[in-house]
C-alpha cells in the first residue's frame, strides 16, 4: 500500500514536471517569436531610415553685397539693404554619414525689379556634424545674363541648420556667403523648404 502511494505521488511530480517542462518551451516559443518579430520590425525601420537618404528642395534668400559696388554684380551691388533675391532648386544624395554631394541651379535676381541677373551652377559637397548642423563647400559657375560674357567661377560657402519631420519634410536656416572669382563679395541667410526619400 505504501509503495503504491510513493509510486502514485512519484507519476505525479512526474506529470507536473513534464507539464513545467512543456510551459517553458512554450514560453520560449513564444518569446523566439517575440524577439524575431520586433528584429524585423527594428530591421524594416532601419532599412526605411537608410534609404532616407536623397533630397530635393528650394531655397530663397535675400543677398547683400559686402562692398558698395563691385564686378561682377554692378549694379546690384549696394550696402546696407539687400542687393539681389537669391533662390535656387538642388538635389543631394546622402553617400556616408557625414558626407552628402548633390549640384542645382541658383539665380540671383535684382532686388528692386526681381530681372534674373546672374544664373549659378553649384557643385555642393556638404559635411554633416550631426542630425541637426551642416557645413557647404560648393564651387560653382557663374554666368551674366545682360551681356551672356565669358562664365567665371566662385562658389558659396555655408553653416546651416536643419529640422527633419516623421513625414520627410525638411527645414533649413543657412547663413552664407557667395564667392565670385572666390573673393567673398555677398552674404545672406537661405530658408530652404525639401523633400526627404
Amino acid at each position: 500500500m505504501y509503495i503504491c502511494f510513493i509510486n502514485f505521488k512519484e507519476k505525479m511530480i512526474m506529470k507536473k514536471m513534464n507539464l513545467l517542462k512543456k510551459a517553458a518551451r512554450m514560453l520560449l516559443v513564444v518569446l523566439g517569436e517575440l524577439f524575431l518579430f520586433a528584429n524585423a520590425a527594428l530591421y524594416a525601420q532601419t532599412e526605411q531610415a537608410e534609404k532616407k537618404k536623397e533630397t530635393f528642395g528650394i531655397h530663397v534668400a535675400p543677398l547683400f553685397a559686402l562692398f558698395e559696388s563691385h564686378e561682377p554684380l554692378g549694379e546690384l551691388g549696394k550696402s546696407y539693404r539687400p542687393s539681389a533675391i537669391d533662390f535656387g532648386i538642388e538635389y543631394t544624395k546622402q553617400w556616408t554619414k557625414r558626407w552628402t554631394f548633390g549640384s542645382g541651379i541658383d539665380f540671383i535676381a535684382n532686388y528692386d525689379d526681381f530681372e534674373v541677373a546672374i544664373i549659378s551652377v553649384p557643385l555642393l559637397f556638404r559635411y554633416n556634424f550631426n542630425k541637426y548642423i551642416y557645413a557647404d563647400i560648393a564651387p560653382a559657375g557663374y554666368l551674366v545674363l545682360d551681356n551672356f560674357s565669358t562664365p567665371f567661377i566662385g562658389g558659396k560657402i555655408a553653416l546651416g541648420f536643419e529640422y527633419e519631420f516623421d513625414n520627410g519634410l525638411v527645414l533649413s536656416l543657412s547663413p552664407y556667403t557667395r564667392l565670385f572669382y572666390f573673393i567673398p563679395l555677398a552674404a545672406g541667410i537661405s530658408l530652404g523648404a525639401a523633400y526627404r526619400f
